[in-house]
């Protein structure tokens, strides 16, 4: 997930955090989703 993550830090640094962990931590979020929104469609299509 930490790898994952990692590929949106240029992004993040573009975005207005008064807290740079902020950023990590929003990119983490993002690829949990993105996880997440594969694994049910990956047990829909059952």
């Amino acid at each position: 997930m930490m790898k994952k993550a990692r590929m949106h830090a240029s992004a993040s640094t573009y975005a207005a955090f008064l807290d740079p962990l902020g950023g990590f931590v929003l990119s983490i979020l993002l690829e949990q989703e993105k996880s997440l929104r594969a694994l049910k469609e990956k047990n829909e299509g059952r």
